[in-house]
């Protein structure tokens, strides 16, 4: 998720860091997730809302469909952190969002993640 998407839509993210998580695959469809990968990290940015914003969020009809795990992630430090995250089931993926990839990319760029990485995610760009 976005942080600037999160304020406008009235929420209130807090601590945003950067971090990977080890053994998840991104995968965009007409929505994204990260699915169980061994040879593969995604990356991205881990914030906090409180459990009310949340039940806000993924009460939204485009979003209803993902589903609450715990992930490891690895912050900048080098940290392991288990994290509360929403994935969208890989049975549910569908379609493809090259405008999403593409917002995707430039959110990477400015947060300075790999450019191996972002080379992936621009591979959804079709």
């Amino acid at each position: 998720m976005d942080q600037q998407l999160l304020v406008a839509n009235g929420l209130h993210p807090k601590n945003p860091f950067n971090a990977s998580a080890p053994n998840y695959q991104l995968i965009i469809g007409e929505r994204a997730t990260l699915i169980p990968s061994a040879e593969e990290t995604a990356y991205g940015v881990v914030m906090e809302l409180d459990e009310g914003e949340l039940l806000k969020l993924y009460g939204e009809a485009s979003v209803k469909d993902y589903e609450p795990v715990t992930i490891e992630v690895i912050n900048e430090s080098q940290q392991k952190l288990l994290v509360d995250t929403y994935l969208l089931p890989e049975s549910k993926l569908a379609g493809s969002n090259p405008k999403y990839a593409a917002l995707l990319v430039e959110k990477l760029e400015k947060r300075s993640f790999p450019s191996s990485y972002i080379d992936k995610v621009k591979a959804f760009i079709k």
